[in-house]
């Protein structure tokens, strides 16, 4: 009977350290998943459980010689893209369907496209990226990607790919690779991936899983950055997201690789990518924010609560920081003063 018992002990312990097992494995391998881009989806307790334990306010450290102004031309307009270049600044009105080229000075000098599904006709843009002197304007109401030379001119579209079509809503981001590889991303839910354009053979491929977030490129190299995590019922089929874990990651066309990860809950609405580090948007902090490549905050450029909502920037080589804010309707530049 002894003997039996003995059994039935060992047996109980070898369940429960395969149980425990499994769980060390299991954590091991959703961190192995994440750092490749495939993230989970969690319930609002888990997300409160994991803010408990990983969130720490931030010490913000706003820069005194810097200044936040308004760039008056965009007073009013919904700014989804910019593009900073030598001698302008094209940026992507979302609510009129349309381009618009602003000098150095800030005043509009040249308007491209009306609303439609031709050529430069747009519907609801969102996101605007160069290479090699070709423009690619995201034209997310029309699910494509339309190009254009380097004098505004229409020189062909890319479809987004029947199977996803339907599928992808709030489409936001778009960046390009020293190889003309196309990457779009969606910072909303309804579209839970990158979706990769592959310019040697014109196939598409999507990368990652339950990743919101957006896409930026530096030096031929593309960049991503999710806004937080997805949050869902049922653990398979996210609902919204929230605050949470934020990874940078280097995107190729078929692999996801994360760099670090930045501080837990500063939720990066758009991020550029420059030499040293990131300029982020942070939506926790409603900050814009200068992190370095490995994960760590630096200081704070501006703060302003409207910068809590979705937008995009762009910085120029004078090290201008422009960003839009589309639900605000309006446009900031952010300048060190003299």
């Amino acid at each position: 009977m002894r003997k039996k018992k003995n059994y039935m002990l060992l047996g109980v312990i070898i369940i429960l350290g395969g149980l425990i097992a499994f769980h060390i494995y299991k954590n091991a391998m959703s961190d192995t998943e994440a750092a490749h881009g495939n993230l989970g989806i969690f319930t609002d307790k888990e997300m409160d459980e994991m803010f408990d334990k990983h969130f720490s306010m931030l010490q913000m450290d706003v820069l005194s010689d810097y200044s936040l102004g308004e760039v008056e031309e965009c007073v009013g307009l919904e700014i989804g893209g910019i593009l900073c270049r030598e001698e302008d600044i094209y940026v992507v009105d979302s609510a009129e369907h349309r381009l618009l080229a602003l000098d150095a000075q800030g005043g509009i000098s040249n308007i491209i496209g009306s609303v439609g599904n031709g050529p430069l006709e747009f519907l609801n843009p969102s996101g605007i990226a160069e290479h090699e002197g070709q423009i690619y304007i995201l034209d997310a109401g029309n699910r494509r990607i339309q190009v254009l030379d380097s004098d505004l001119r229409y020189e062909k579209e890319i479809k987004f790919p029947e199977h996803i079509d339907a599928g992808i809503k709030n489409v936001n981001s778009i960046a390009v690779d020293g190889n003309g590889n196309i990457f779009i991303s969606c910072a909303g839910i309804g579209y839970s991936q990158i979706l990769c354009y592959r310019y040697a053979d014109g196939s598409f491929v999507e990368l990652g899983e339950n990743f919101y977030g957006t896409v930026a490129g530096y030096d031929g190299e593309v960049y991503a950055i999710n806004i937080g995590m997805a949050v869902g019922e049922n653990k398979r089929k996210a609902s919204g997201w929230r605050s949470g874990a934020n990874y940078l990651y280097s995107v190729t066309t078929d692999s996801m690789q994360r760099i670090c990860e930045l501080p837990y809950g500063i939720s990066v609405l758009g991020f550029v990518v420059i030499r040293d580090g990131l300029v982020c948007m942070s939506g926790g902090y409603g900050t814009v924010d200068f992190y370095g490549l490995d994960g760590e905050y630096k200081h704070s450029f501006a703060q302003k609560e409207e910068i809590k909502m979705m937008g995009a920037l762009d910085t120029d080589e004078c090290g201008n920081i422009y960003i839009g804010l589309p639900e605000a309707e309006n446009m900031y530049k952010i300048e060190k003063m003299e």
